[in-house]
């Protein structure tokens, strides 16, 4: 379907082309029909069979290239801010793809840079098609900051994020790839802030990005000279690097030209050679060389299902009597009904000590005592949190105090109506403080399975929010259980907590969590250590003690 698009945009230009008045009219209305079109196909995972934001591209692209050939004004505004509407709709598809990943991989950012930076172009095409009269800039510099960003702040962070997904493919490293796929990033950045600064600033920021530029153009023609491929591909790739760095050098020229006062390239000649260079020569090649090589993300965040339960106000205990997600007619007393369903290649239940799996199975015939220690910067903010999540009863937990205080638990495990929560199998575990009763977790388990992996997916409803727990367990040294967040390192996986909110849109939080649960010899009794990270620090510690009631009765 996009490669369809991208097509009938291409035939789209060849009409339009010939209506253009300019030859800035021509550059950026092929990069609006042909070039966001063959991004998408590079770069776009859909969501769903019937994708709206895929089905109406023409319209919107076709819309915002007819701007360019009406004269400025009120008509022509118009169509441009139809064109400048989509392209917030790209940013925000962007910035959700990179907020669930956690703004994580180096290349998988540049691909989303590349969608984010959209609404710059558009916003500069409207400035331009408006005719607003006082802005500090000609209309012709105004018209070639939009083509600015629909070329280099679009096609160069998709060519970095294709070679790093290469690489990545092929188990390659480059050297500083992280600060290289960085500076094309915030390179369109600069390169704006340079024309709008103008003198050393200009002349600066285009040397840097042009270094960046370079870099990766290196980079791009070594591979495509030294590894195996699609032979077709790997020529249009490092032919389309070669000419941006010949592009690229004009710019320089150009650039130190305006900074001091002297035009050693005319302004037409720069877009006659500078523009059609980079439009057919790096960013069409560029696309159609990865297009057909199509290396692939290593790997598909935010996949996992999402519960559909949000909270209200105040979560508590009523939350089931609300939601009305309580299912009476089959009790249970366990988080699973055995352990076992977790078994995968890295781990094995048969290997962790009985009496902690009895405790996950049978978890209403435990009682649960609690300490709760705060660390560093985060102890003179607990107070804060304790009174915010105490009125909506939901992760509350007790504040700093200088001899922290045991808290007995009461717990509960709730059989619910899974047809509520979207995900299967699920049941509700509530945790209450044993002498005032006041709610501390009202949280939903269950598990779900990966082609390699097996994973516990918690869910704990927020006020019109669900923050989800995804945790993998793993042995330690001494048959114990270990629950984690944390991602083993060179491995990709769903582990982490992520908030999600305004319908489905989630964002993969700076939180970690490492829950670990020992048994001890000659004893029924189970200690478990619960800590939360937050930006990588250390934020508090829940150690608890876990005891049988069936033995206390005895």
């Amino acid at each position: 379907m996009i490669q369809k698009q991208w097509i009938l945009g291409f035939g789209f230009w060849i009409i339009l082309a010939w209506l253009m008045p300019t030859s800035i009219h021509i550059l950026l209305s092929f990069s609006i029909l042909v070039l966001f079109p063959m991004v998408l196909l590079l770069a776009y995972h859909r969501s769903k069979k019937h994708d709206a934001f895929l089905l109406m591209q023409p319209l919107f692209s076709l819309t915002g290239a007819i701007s360019l050939l009406i004269e400025p004004g009120l008509y022509a505004a118009i169509l441009a801010s139809v064109w400048f509407a989509y392209t917030l709709w790209a940013a925000a598809k962007g910035f959700s793809r990179a907020a669930v990943r956690g703004f994580r991989r180096a290349e998988e950012n540049a691909i989303d840079a590349a969608f984010i930076y959209m609404p710059a172009g558009g916003l500069w095409l409207l400035l331009s098609q408006s005719g607003i009269e006082g802005l500090p800039f000609s209309p012709v510099i105004v018209l070639l900051t939009a083509v600015h960003f629909h070329y280099s702040s679009l096609v160069v962070p998709i060519a970095a994020g294709m070679l790093g997904r290469y690489v990545a493919a092929l188990n390659i490293r480059i050297k500083g790839f992280v600060f290289l796929t960085t500076g094309i990033i915030v390179g369109p950045i600069l390169v704006g802030l340079g024309i709008t600064l103008g003198g050393i600033f200009d002349i600066s920021f285009v040397v840097f990005y042009t270094a960046m530029m370079m870099w990766l153009a290196i980079e791009s023609i070594r591979l495509m000279l030294t590894q195996k491929g699609i032979i077709l591909a790997r020529i249009f790739v490092g032919l389309a690097a070669s000419l941006s760095v010949a592009a690229m050098l004009l710019t320089v020229i150009y650039s130190t030209g305006i900074s001091f006062g002297n035009s050693y390239i005319a302004i037409d000649m720069m877009v006659r050679y500078h523009g059609y260079v980079q439009a057919f020569g790096y960013s069409f090649l560029t696309l159609a060389g990865w297009s057909l090589l199509r290396p692939q993300p290593p790997f598909h965040f935010g996949q996992f299902r999402l519960s559909q339960l949000r909270g209200g106000f105040k979560i508590g205990n009523g939350f089931l009597e609300k939601s009305r997600i309580l299912n009476k007619e089959r009790a249970v007393s366990g988080l699973v009904d055995r352990f076992s369903v977790f078994n995968q290649p890295s781990f094995n239940s048969e290997v962790v000590d009985r009496r902690i799996l009895q405790f996950y199975e049978n978890t209403n015939d435990y009682d649960m005592v609690a300490v709760t220690s705060w660390h560093g910067v985060y102890k003179p903010l607990s107070h804060i949190y304790s009174f915010v999540t105490g009125k909506i009863a939901q992760l509350h937990l007790q504040p700093n105090r200088k001899h922290p205080m045991k808290q007995r638990m009461k717990a509960i495990i709730y059989n619910i109506d899974e047809s509520i929560d979207g995900r299967h199998p699920v049941r509700a575990w509530i945790r209450q403080d044993h002498s005032t009763e006041k709610e501390i977790f009202v949280a939903f388990y269950a598990y779900y399975q990966t082609d390699e992996k097996v994973y516990m997916d918690i869910a704990l409803p927020l006020p019109g929010s669900v923050m989800t727990g995804i945790l993998r367990p793993q042995h330690d040294s001494n048959n114990g259980l270990i629950l984690t967040s944390f991602r083993k390192k060179n491995q990709l996986g769903d582990e982490g907590v992520y908030l999600t909110m305004f319908g489905n849109w989630t964002l993969r939080l700076p939180i970690e969590e490492y829950f670990h649960v020992k048994a001890h010899e000659n004893s029924n009794r189970l200690t478990a250590v619960h800590q939360l990270y937050f930006f990588k620090l250390r934020c508090l510690t829940i150690e608890y003690e876990i005891t049988c009631k069936l033995e206390k009765q005895l």
